[in-house]
């Protein structure tokens, strides 16, 4: 069971980004990707709130081990050749990050990276030699 913490109460607000296929939650900033864009019988999602959010910060790998998992990720990365994952596999990995119960809105609760929605070089959905550390991807 997870101690990922949801106000049932809120449901997520989603508004249209630039991309036509991508709505964000103004409130707790979760991202969804709807093929045939948002239908109007949207089900209702619960919110994880600023509130929740914060709490979830508790569950956070410990400041010296998220930087030893990110000096770790990078050096593989380097060896590795510093491959980038294509568009289209980097947006596969976040549409999978935001539907585990351990992303909160910004970074993944497992291992504590964060999980940007731009491109980016910190971040290990656009390193193709890194892998989801549940194995989701």
């Amino acid at each position: 069971m997870s101690d990922i913490i949801v106000d049932k109460n809120i449901f997520c607000e989603f508004q249209p980004t630039e991309n036509e296929k991508e709505f964000l939650c103004n409130i707790c900033g979760s991202l969804l990707t709807m093929e045939e864009g948002l239908p109007e019988d949207l089900p209702f999602i619960p919110c994880t709130t600023k509130m929740a959010r914060e709490e979830n910060k508790k569950l956070l790998p410990s400041l010296v081990k998220r930087i030893r998992n990110f000096i770790s990720s990078l050096w593989k990365h380097i060896v590795s050749g510093a491959k980038r994952t294509s568009k289209k596999e980097r947006q596969e990995r976040l549409d999978i990050c935001s539907k585990c119960e351990y992303y909160d809105g910004s970074v993944c609760l497992q291992c504590g990276c964060p999980i940007l929605r731009e491109a980016n070089f910190i971040s290990k959905l656009d390193w193709k030699d890194q892998h989801c550390p549940i194995n989701k991807w």
